[in-house]
């Protein structure tokens, strides 16, 4: 089974600042059984009530230096990733044990399709995906490919530049917690 946290700000859509990660992303995993909640510097209440305003129920939210504490928390899962938009972001996914991806690698229904060797479906939901999403050797090679495609330059520019500081433009520094 698989775990995936997603950062907030500069990661998901509703984020401040926006980020690329949209609904869809979020439904077609919440629609094969995957586990899905934020790990983010603000406070655990302050990240659920701004998924309720996005219209999703998590199923967890946690600070993301606690990320650690969801292996144990979850060991029913047999694999466990992150998306973010920071260095500290992928150094904290790093040392958890985590796979890590920029917002514009994580692997959406179209991506999956073709891996799957599909024709891109609306389906969100179907038996093919949630075998793909128990299956720990399908989910590595999947990562495997996701994360050796090539990326956009803008992208990958937007998330270098602030690799000096760890933070980005826009963020709420009044709903951070220190790391």
């Amino acid at each position: 089974m698989l775990l995936v946290t997603f950062d907030i700000d500069g990661t998901m859509e509703f984020g401040d600042p926006i980020g690329t990660v949209d609904k869809q992303v979020i439904e077609f995993y919440r629609a094969n059984g995957v586990i899905v909640g934020s790990a983010s510097d603000r406070t655990k209440s302050t990240q659920l009530n701004m998924w309720s305003q996005y219209g999703f129920e998590v199923d967890f939210a946690i600070v993301k230096h606690k990320i650690p504490e969801l292996i144990e928390e979850y060991d029913q899962c047999g694999i466990f990733w992150h998306v973010g938009d920071r260095p500290v972001d992928q150094q904290i996914a790093f040392n958890a044990g985590f796979t890590f991806f920029w917002p514009d690698q994580v692997p959406d229904l179209s991506f999956v399709n073709t891996f799957l060797g599909r024709q891109f479906s609306d389906d969100l939901g179907s038996e093919s995906y949630r075998e793909l999403f128990n299956d720990i050797n399908e989910l590595k090679k999947l990562a495997s490919k996701a994360l050796s495609r090539e990326r956009n330059e803008g992208d990958i520019a937007r998330y270098d530049q602030y690799a000096s500081s760890g933070r980005v433009d826009g963020d709420d520094l009044g709903n951070v917690l220190p790391i």
